[in-house]
């Protein structure tokens, strides 16, 4: 109950004594170091406001000094101006850069545990700055950081711990410069200012203490720029990659994750883990800066993987070095991420390039490996120019309705040389002209990018017709139109909350536009649901008329009744009802593309236009067109899901006859029973494929 008193009189959790009560390992000092052992075993130490409640009779429901200072600094009794502080700032190994999310102790040597006060760097707003209050004047406390291990907190801790924990000392230096051992410490007397602490940087050659899906953060020793931004520091994540601007402890790689996180270059990205051997290490020099897996197993294997990424000053330029290898499953590459990349650029084959690959307005070049096509890196080496930077040139002076930019549908901004981006923040705003020819939908769509979308469309007469916030996928937005004349439209986009449409939206960054004009009757589908449409012809299906056809969401077409099920199988195609089967997976139309259909003499055709699967952010896209003479086409598009069921089948209980290689094959009689299930083993193979069945 004094706990809960204390939040709801504006304290946040704070770690001082309680975390030495966990059972984590943590000790009265900087790391490894002691002082002053375990206090009294009733736990009567713990502060208040310590996360974690450890049961009555202990100091959590009492106020300690800790909790005391806390308050007081919120609400200050006139004696407390008597007792004194120590503040500083919490700086990375560079010196320089501020770390927020830090917490820092100081405990009085004389009563260490009953006059002990900590506080957060960044608390009080100003990143990396520290002020512990409610000291007694004139005593000698020892200052150190320490690793919060459990718990929430009002300011975000910094993560990972950016370096070993240790004390202040009045030679306060990165370990690299000059010695400073974290178990060296110069007593602090309250009413100090400018009691700065550096995190110790690993020497290089050092093994890095990533553990098993960890990071460490590292100062680099010279400006590097990636993607037109430059970075100071780098984070070594365990799993074979660097990430700038934040760690990534993913193990599960992915074309998605690739794209969608941040900025990264990737050695060998797959779930490899340190902590049961082989080191990761770094070396520098002014012109150049390295990290090294060597002889790192993945997580479920004895094996060993080595290999490095060498980051070049001169033009920004990156390496790979590859030693023996023993995974065959991993992703390779350099991405920009969700900042800039489309979120659809496409795998490479690596290896195929002769000298340096080109980064130049490619905002990510990338390989993924699977077991059945294998590691073909071992003992080889990739050579990366530098990136360039992206700047919204394709698209930036549009900033008004005069000067709107004029397309040609269909159009998307995928394409390359068309960058499409807001920026800067609250100041930009990007308008369109495009002509139309009065077929039956006029389909406009964000479909990727890291804000918040929002887009309008007006008449050539500058009259508003439709607006959209947050009709696509999560925050970005989709407008459907039907039935619209032929003629000029203007298309504004920008970000919420500019209702106003005069660029002053409060996020930004690249966006994928995508506009088009059909004659299909777009469907509206939720997540695992079944539409009936007629046919407007009888299709003979494995001997059996049908006027009428559901579409499911999923990825597939069933006669006689629908199905929502998600779960696609081998079994369920044999046994249920008689289905065609595109891309029989868990599909999400609801939470981006578009589902449509047209009716045309003798055929109907069914398009899933970059529909994405239920857990991902990758697109779909596949048609499949009926006809009455009894035969059927299923045509691809790009495919960026790697399970799913593809094929067709009368079900009712029939005879499995065994998969086949559709893309191999690729023509088929329209009776009978033809599939391929496809997994992490048997990725799908069927992007701009074609599939005929005939009668």
């Amino acid at each position: 109950m004094v706990h809960e008193f204390g939040h709801y009189s504006g304290l946040g959790h704070t770690v001082v004594n309680g975390q030495l009560f966990i059972g984590a390992g943590d000790t009265s000092g900087a790391g490894t170091d002691d002082p002053y052992g375990i206090p009294d075993p009733s736990a009567e130490s713990i502060e208040t406001m310590y996360p974690f409640y450890f049961g009555p009779n202990t100091g959590t429901q009492s106020l300690h000094k800790d909790d005391t200072a806390s308050l007081s600094t919120l609400y200050p009794d006139v004696s407390f101006v008597t007792t004194g502080k120590i503040s500083g700032k919490i700086l990375l190994a560079n010196g320089v850069i501020p770390v927020t999310g830090v917490n820092v102790i100081a405990r009085n040597d004389a009563n260490p545990f009953y006059d002990a006060v900590s506080a957060i760097s960044g608390d009080f707003g100003v990143d990396g700055e520290y002020q512990i209050e409610g000291l007694t004047p004139g005593a000698n406390y020892r200052v150190y950081i320490d690793q919060i291990l459990a718990g929430g907190f009002s300011t975000v801790l910094s993560g990972p711990f950016p370096g070993p924990e240790e004390y202040y000392n009045l030679t306060e230096s990165n370990n690299l410069d000059s010695a400073d051992p974290v178990s060296a410490f110069d007593f602090v007397q309250p009413n100090s200012s400018d009691v700065d602490i550096i995190f110790n940087a690993p020497a290089p050659g050092d093994p890095l203490l990533v553990g098993d899906d960890g990071s460490v953060n590292l100062a680099l020793p010279f400006s590097f720029e990636l993607c037109g931004m430059a970075f100071s520091s780098v984070s070594v994540n365990a799993n074979g990659n660097l990430t700038f601007g934040a760690p990534n402890g993913d193990f599960s790689e992915s074309s998605a994750e690739m794209l969608s996180g941040p900025p990264r270059i990737a050695g060998w990205w797959d779930d490899l883990n340190p902590a049961n051997g082989g080191t990761v290490s770094y070396q520098q020099s002014k012109n150049s800066f390295t990290v090294s897996w060597d002889s790192v197993p993945e997580y479920f294997s004895s094996g060993a993987n080595s290999f490095s990424i060498n980051l070049r000053r001169a033009n920004n330029g990156i390496d790979i070095e590859y030693g023996d290898m023993t995974s065959l499953d991993a992703l390779v590459g350099v991405s920009c991420g969700a900042a800039i990349t489309t979120g659809m650029e496409g795998t490479s084959d690596l290896s195929e390039y002769n000298g340096r690959i080109n980064l130049h307005n490619s905002p990510a070049k990338f390989e993924l490996f699977y077991a059945v096509n294998g590691n073909d890196l071992a003992n080889s080496q990739l050579r990366f120019n530098g990136t360039t930077t992206f700047n919204d040139n394709w698209a930036g002076k549009n900033n008004s309705f005069k000067k709107a930019r004029s397309l040609n549908l269909p159009f998307s901004s995928a394409d390359v040389g068309r960058f499409t981006e807001i920026e800067p923040i609250g100041n930009d705003i990007d308008w369109y002209r495009f002509e139309t020819k009065g077929d039956k939908a006029l389909s406009i769509e964000i479909t990727a990018g890291p804000l918040d979308s929002l887009i309008a469309l007006f008449d050539n007469s500058g009259n508003l017709i439709i607006t959209d916030d947050d009709g696509g996928s999560g925050i970005l937005s989709k407008i459907l139109a039907l039935d619209l004349p032929a003629g000029r439209y203007y298309l504004a986009v920008t970000t919420f909350a500019d209702l106003d449409l005069i660029g002053a939206g409060s996020s930004g960054g690249r966006y994928v536009l995508e506009i088009d004009e059909s004659n299909n009757v777009p469907l509206t589908m939720g997540d695992d649901n079944s539409i009936e449409l007629p046919l407007g012809f009888t299709f003979s299906f494995n001997g059996v008329d049908y006027t009428t056809a559901f579409v499911n969401s999923n990825g597939n077409m069933t006669f006689g009744s629908g199905d929502t099920d998600f779960s696609e199988s081998i079994g369920e195609l044999l046994s249920d009802q008689p289905r065609i089967a595109p891309l029989w997976d868990d599909l999400s139309p609801n939470n981006g593309g578009n589902v449509s259909y047209a009716q045309e003499a003798g055929s109907f055709i069914l398009n899933f236009d970059s529909v994405p699967e239920f857990v991902s952010t990758g697109a779909n896209s596949f048609t499949l067109t009926l006809r009455a003479d009894g035969s059927y086409t299923i045509e691809y598009g790009a495919i960026s899901a790697l399970d799913g069921l593809a094929g067709s089948s009368p079900g009712g209980g029939v005879t499995d006859p065994g998969a086949s290689d559709l893309n191999a094959l690729g023509n088929f009689l329209a009776s009978g029973t033809h599939y391929e299930l496809f997994d992490a083993v048997n990725p799908n193979d069927l992007s701009g494929v074609v599939l005929e069945f005939t009668p």
